[in-house]
């Protein structure tokens, strides 16, 4: 009897030490939280947050079980920046294989006072985290621009802008990581200079040497092309020297040191502040009209507000590290809102089918696509200063200001036909498309974004200009240009058309056997490759509304249209068998879709078309056309310029 009392006792002891280990102290049902980087379409939501008492539990609810890259570096961070580590990792790797529905991963305890903290899935933070987890019901309070740049004035230094060679050194320290005779491939994408991409090996030790032509200071990211989640933070002046040094810390994650002129960045380079993700991803995943765009918009720019001032506070940011947060803030709000345009298409426009079979898109909707065209609904730009200098530093600036002349509200409202009338036309066209970008900014005067902007269509146009347009509108730029930077681009822009042939030797490679395929089927004639992907808004966009003006395409016997798919899968295939049937789709694959990409014909973004001609020479980017929708006029126009 004894002992069967001893063995009650002792399994009513285990029992309540169980129930007291696992006491839940408090319960965040349905929390929020800003974004999942990586997750668009709503693929993923948080159930609950319990904190008890031996433990964090977070539960999921996903329909897909690629949100998160979950490791044993994967850990909570709290808004003071303390970490609190993984502890159900091997159960919770094997969920994800399965595709769950449900799942719950469990950490260290956090107490219950906290209010806001992240989640960091991979060895950096760029990659696979969900940031700004907190209660929905909590009303949070979100600082203004003028707030978070009232004790952080400053200018951005006057040897920044220029052009000149940069040098990245790397070293790695302590790291349990092969990074040894690692293949480093990175192109900067700089509508100001054009730059080639590079691709490095690492030296035995890891350790890895690089230089490359830039027209401006930058912050990226380098990834080892066989290390998946790896990424190193890194930001370079021209004419000068970064110096990085990687190690890992107990606990399994990446830091990074910084010296020569990164080292004034540190803070800001280590910090997972996941400004693009909230931006760019938020904006893009609005499926609604115009004014659930401009309330996404009003929210993006206050949880970008509160994450500048979280991070920064945390992180002991420097005035011009605050300057570089918000600079990436407003580059961001414009890379998701060009990301938008192309995707709402559907929302104003319908495809109608005529009596000859012909499709055609045609506005269904009046009021949206006039309320998507009007300056007055993208007032919240009045909250963002464009005339920030730090945006040029900034991964993406190349991309946005390429793209800032054709979005929607812009290119409505320009006069595209006056680019071909003559300097008068060209100069009244320069008028409008500063006006337009002024009103769409909501800036007065001409900012320093929208003269970027500028220069970045110039430097596409400079291979169709005669030497006297080119000298008329040089001065005229020079006139009215106010940023003495962008007037020596301009100037760039001019020499480059002097020093430029018109068409270049095929890139030599193992994947230009594709290429040559293609070239042997249809000798004689101009080739045009389309490279795309399916995942790229603009790519698609092109692909769908050019269905009938490639039936004309196709009529011609001087020209042959192939489109190169970046992979076989099955939103490729529909996008295929809906948009290009009958007509010739090559699909690459990744890998090979990359390497023709950057090491042979050095493009950064897409979609992208390279022209071929009938004697295998490569037409110079500036001289191709950016779609089919104009092609007999900008065709005939290519030719004559070359013959």
């Amino acid at each position: 009897m004894t002992h069967i009392k001893t063995i009650c006792l002792l399994t009513l002891l285990a029992f309540f030490s169980f129930v007291a280990n696992a006491q839940v102290l408090k319960t965040i049902e349905n929390p929020d939280f800003m974004v999942a980087s990586g997750i668009r379409d709503a693929k993923l939501e948080i159930e609950k947050v319990e904190f008890c008492k031996e433990s964090t539990k977070i539960y999921f609810k996903s329909t897909s079980s690629d949100f998160l890259s979950i490791g044993i570096h994967c850990r909570l961070v709290d808004i003071d920046g303390n970490e609190y580590m993984m502890t159900s990792n091997a159960f919770a790797v094997r969920l994800l294989s399965m595709k769950p529905k449900h799942f719950m991963l469990e950490f260290e305890p956090m107490p219950k006072n906290v209010k806001m903290f992240d989640l960091i899935g991979g060895l950096s933070p760029q990659f696979n985290s969900v940031i700004g987890i907190h209660d929905r019901k909590e009303k949070l309070s979100y600082p203004q621009l003028s707030d978070i740049l009232k004790n952080n004035t400053c200018v951005m230094p006057d040897n920044w802008l220029k052009t000149d060679t940069a040098y990245i050194n790397i070293k790695f320290g302590e790291c349990n990581i092969p990074v040894a005779n690692q293949v480093y491939t990175h192109y900067f994408y700089d509508e100001l200079i054009k730059t080639l991409p590079f691709e490095v090996t690492s030296d035995a030790d890891g350790s890895v040497q690089m230089k490359f032509l830039a027209a401006h200071p930058s912050i990226d990211v380098l990834s080892p092309n066989r290390i998946r989640n790896l990424g190193i933070p890194f930001f370079f002046i021209p004419g000068q020297t970064t110096e990085i040094t990687v190690n890992q810390e107990k606990n399994g994650v990446l830091h990074f040191t910084y010296g020569g002129v990164a080292a004034q960045l540190q803070r800001y380079l280590n910090s997972n502040i996941m400004l693009r993700e909230i931006g760019s991803y938020r904006i893009l995943s609005v499926k609604g009209k115009v004014a659930e765009l401009v309330k996404e918009m009003d929210k993006v720019w206050n949880d970008l507000m509160l994450r500048i001032s979280i991070v920064a506070k945390r992180d002991n940011f420097t005035p011009i590290e605050v300057q570089m947060a918000v600079a990436e803030a407003q580059i961001a709000m414009l890379y998701g809102l060009s990301d938008y345009f192309y995707a709402s298409e559907d929302n104003y426009t319908s495809v109608m089918t005529d009596d000859d079979g012909k499709n055609w898109r045609i506005v269904s909707d009046t009021v949206e696509y006039a309320a998507i065209n009007n300056f007055d609904n993208y007032r919240f730009f009045e909250k963002m200063d464009f005339n920030n200098k730090f945006m040029a530093c900034v991964d993406a600036f190349g991309t946005v200001i390429s793209r800032l002349t054709g979005m929607n509200p812009i290119s409505h409202n320009l006069d595209w036909g006056r680019r071909y009338a003559g300097v008068e036309g060209q100069i009244a066209y320069i008028n409008d498309e500063i006006n337009c970008l002024q009103k769409f900014l909501h800036t007065n005067g001409h900012s320093f974004l929208a003269q970027a902007a500028i220069v970045a269509y110039y430097s596409s146009m400079i291979m169709i200009m005669d030497k006297d347009q080119l000298d008329s509108i040089f001065t005229y730029l020079i006139s009215t240009f106010t940023d003495d930077y962008l007037k020596t681009c301009i100037k760039n822009v001019c020499d480059e058309k002097i020093n430029t042939p018109k068409v270049l030797p095929l890139p030599q490679g193992e994947s230009m056997a594709v290429i040559d395929s293609i070239l042997n089927v249809y000798q004689g004639k101009y080739v045009c490759f389309d490279f795309w992907a399916d995942w790229c808004g603009p790519c698609v966009y092109g692909i769908k509304s050019s269905v009938d003006a490639r039936k004309e395409i196709a009529k011609r016997n001087d020209v042959k249209l192939v489109f190169i798919a970046q992979q076989d899968n099955q939103a490729t295939r529909e996008i295929v068998d809906n948009y290009l049937k009958g007509e010739t789709v090559i699909y690459a694959g990744v890998d090979r879709f990359k390497d023709l990409q950057y090491n042979l014909f050095h493009f950064a973004g897409i979609p992208h078309i390279e022209v071929i001609t009938p004697d295998r020479k490569r037409v110079h980017e500036s001289l191709v056309m950016y779609g089919f929708s104009n092609f007999d006029e900008e065709f005939n126009d290519l030719k004559s310029q070359l013959e």
